[in-house]
């Protein structure tokens, strides 16, 4: 693995162009690529667990796409290439921030009960947040045509991809809930009906049909249109909670992000499930952080993307649990979530951090993660990394295990990264990127244009 990675930090360094080559490959050509976690540019910046989808995002922002549209893109790719911890019956929470008006917004688009037909059903699923998360997402912030950010992951289910290491390392050792629905299990098994590993070829025909529809239909389609009435009555014949009034009346929303004061930085803030207070004393040095090294579920995934203006996009997304409920649709390819307020369910915490240092335009430092203990991760690297000034690279707290090494079932909430100094884009040189080396994530700064 490492001797790939050298060779390919070799190939980046002959020149700009090479960014413009990676949005242009095949994703037959993908595979060697997974293991990669930090590759140098210039331009916008693109980090996430899994790798197709950073190329994804990379291909919208080289044809002239702004953060908020790669962040569709990305999010979208995530559904179909990490099912374990994104998909559309999932939902998450962005952070937004806009260098025109030097402010911050948080879109909470999380999961929430489907109770329409809770009476009668007999599994308790969430109302799919996805597909209207990303188009209020778009809808605010975005630039390029919505059609345009959902073909990449319309193609990925259709035609194809080879199944990256971090895909295959969720569905070796987290894919339990996928033994409750024989079409669900199928869907991510071999005709041999073992389960998919690293560089095995893997279609989703019914999911790319509805990410289609998603395409050229926009979002409402899913939520109040034909749409809507087949995955209600698909839903409805699995015995889920999941009814019509539910995907009518469900709608993302907006607020201000909560600001914390470090130093002489300030630091915006979307959280869910989670104690800001308690971050907030840690970052300042107040109450020493406890590492939870127990295995984590792998049920939520963060994700950032910046563009060249520096508008940042940072989002973590989740199924609440590692597939959701392992429930997948008939004949719509996607799982569903479980409802959170079953008493079994526990929502992962989420964060996503975005910080600026002096002047509000000078952008520093962002983080998106999620899982038990990742908040604290996240607090402890901050202050490694930006109150010491230590190298972003060391700067990651050790744990008692890794995926890769000690003990391969096991899951360590992965916090992913960028770091600018000097600030973001008047120094993209001097940025460090990096995905959480406990995962087996991809991160990027591309040239920015063709």
């Amino acid at each position: 693995m490492w001797h790939a990675k050298a060779n390919l930090v070799r190939f980046f360094a002959i020149g700009l162009a090479v960014a413009i080559a990676l949005s242009g490959c095949s994703t037959a050509n993908l595979t060697a690529l997974a293991p990669i976690s930090s590759l140098i540019g210039q331009g916008g910046i693109v980090i996430a667990d899994e790798p197709h989808a950073v190329l994804a995002a990379t291909e919208i922002l080289n044809s002239g796409g702004n953060a908020a549209d790669a962040a569709v893109t990305l999010a979208f790719a995530l559904a179909v290439t990490y099912q374990s911890a994104a998909g559309i019956g999932g939902g998450g929470i962005c952070l937004v921030y806009d260098s025109t008006s030097s402010a911050a917004s948080v879109l909470h688009f999380n999961p929430q009960p489907a109770t329409a037909r809770k009476s009668s059903s007999i599994l308790e699923v969430a109302i799919p947040a996805l597909p209207r998360g990303l188009f209020a997402l778009h809808s605010k912030s975005g630039k390029k045509p919505w059609q345009s950010l959902v073909i990449p992951a319309e193609k990925l289910a259709r035609f194809g991809f080879p199944v990256s290491k971090a895909f295959a390392a969720t569905l070796a050792y987290h894919s339990s809930q996928l033994i409750n629905d024989p079409i669900g299990l199928g869907s991510f098994s071999s005709k041999r009906r073992v389960l998919l590993g690293e560089g095995q070829l893997y279609k989703q025909l019914d999911l790319s049909l509805v990410l289609g529809r998603l395409r050229s239909r926009s979002a409402r389609e899913f939520y109040s249109g034909s749409l809507a009435e087949e995955v209600v009555r698909s839903a409805q014949e699995s015995g889920t909670s999941l009814g019509l009034p539910d995907l009518r009346a469900y709608a993302p929303r907006w607020t201000d992000s909560q600001t914390i004061e470090v130093s002489n930085f300030d630091i915006y803030a979307a959280y869910h499930e989670m104690d800001i207070k308690l971050i907030a004393n840690i970052l300042n040095g107040e109450k020493q952080a406890e590492l939870d090294t127990r295995s984590s579920s792998p049920s939520s995934t963060g994700f950032i993307v910046a563009d060249r203006s520096a508008n940042v996009v940072a989002c973590t997304l989740t199924m609440l649990e590692p597939f959701g409920t392992g429930t997948l649709l008939s004949n719509y390819g996607f799982l569903l979530a479980p409802s959170p307020s079953r008493a079994t369910v526990k929502s992962p915490p989420l964060l996503s951090v975005i910080a600026t240092m002096g002047d509000p335009k000078r952008l520093i430092f962002a983080a998106a993660t999620g899982g038990y203990g990742a908040p604290a991760r996240m607090a402890l690297l901050f202050r490694k990394a930006v109150l010491n000034s230590e190298p972003l690279a060391q700067s990651y707290p050790e744990n008692d295990f890794t995926i890769s090494e000690k003990d391969p079932a096991a899951h360590i909430p992965s916090v992913n990264v960028f770091l600018c100094r000097k600030g973001l884009p008047s120094n993209l040189f001097g940025c460090s990127v990096s995905s959480d080396p406990n995962s087996f994530g991809y991160s990027l700064v591309t040239n920015g244009g063709f």
